[in-house]
């Protein structure tokens, strides 16, 4: 009985201290513009840490200070009313929507994603990540697998960019590789939060600005990349894509804002250090070394807390 109310109160913790973040994530991540943050791969960093701030946070703190300090400081009586059931309950349906949700959609990616691989054919496009040739009507370049990533070029967008654009548009995709972007959309499935499509939406534009910025190193490339561009937004209407890809094309409106961005492209251009956002996260990991470091107060007033949320 002792194991049960555990998991019931350590759920119900969890379960508002995420709602709690999540709220204020929604009312507040629009505030991270004021920050002016010119860096496109620090702006789509600083927008995915907000958006899985969170459930990280959530987690943590419930499994390093709630459950150990109900164990220490809890006594043997039952004293958990319908109050805590209800939170306990209510957190087990926001995890078991969030598998749900995550599984169902990797699910429906692979069975889209096996129709446009069958007949495809390895294609040599002088890189190192397995690149297949895919037969027309499929997008003409993504991204897609998350433990073992290819890239998926249709044999149109084969036929109409060069070679340098077909290299530079491919490089686009490794970049998306090394931020391991298809997995960060799968761990965005497991935390649903109603609000949170504008802060994610945002995540996902701001991830594209940093591969276009990344895969280039010249003015040739960067102009390669916005012909590239124009070429596949003329070649068919811009589709919707399955959730776990990563696609070369996106929304028109973003196919403009990045060609704009290549075309001004210069080698200053690399941005600087973002001082407002070491400040950010420095004050973060300062909190959580002081938690550490004065380990039994922050347990009492944790126990303290979850009395308060649950009771």
């Amino acid at each position: 009985m002792f194991v049960v109310r555990v998991v019931v109160v350590g759920l119900g913790f969890f379960g508002v201290l995420y709602c709690l973040l999540s709220l204020l994530i929604v009312c507040a991540w629009r505030s991270i513009r004021l920050l002016r943050i010119r860096r496109p791969s620090t702006l789509a960093n600083s927008l995915y840490a907000l958006r899985v701030l969170p459930l990280v946070v959530s987690f943590s703190v419930t499994v390093a200070f709630a459950v150990p300090a109900f164990l220490l400081m809890e006594s043997g009586s039952i004293d958990e009313d319908m109050g805590t059931l209800v939170f306990g309950v209510g957190a087990l349906l926001i995890v078991a929507a969030g598998l749900f949700r995550a599984l169902s959609t990797y699910a429906q990616t692979s069975r889209v994603v096996g129709e446009w691989l069958e007949g495809a054919q390895r294609l040599d496009a002088g890189s190192d990540l397995p690149i297949v040739r895919a037969r027309p009507g499929t997008p003409p370049l993504l991204l897609i697998g998350i433990s073992t990533p290819q890239v998926l070029v249709s044999e149109s967008a084969i036929s109409l960019l060069s070679g340098d654009e077909l290299r530079v548009a491919v490089r686009h995709e490794t970049e998306h590789i090394r931020s391991r972007d298809n997995l960060r959309k799968l761990i965005l499935h497991c935390a649903p939060f109603p609000g949170t499509s504008g802060l994610e939406n945002a995540w996902y534009e701001a991830t594209e600005l940093a591969a276009d910025h990344a895969a280039v190193a010249t003015r040739k490339e960067a102009i390669d990349l916005a012909v590239a561009l124009l070429k596949l937004s003329e070649l068919a209407p811009l589709q919707a894509l399955p959730a776990m890809t990563t696609g070369l094309m996106t929304n028109s409106m973003l196919v403009k804002l990045r060609v704009e961005r290549l075309l001004s492209w210069n080698e200053g251009n690399t941005g600087s250090v973002e001082f407002a956002l070491v400040f950010l996260w420095g004050s973060v990991l300062t909190v959580g070394l002081y938690a550490i470091a004065n380990y039994g107060y922050a347990l009492l007033l944790t126990h303290q807390a979850t009395e308060w949320f649950v009771h």
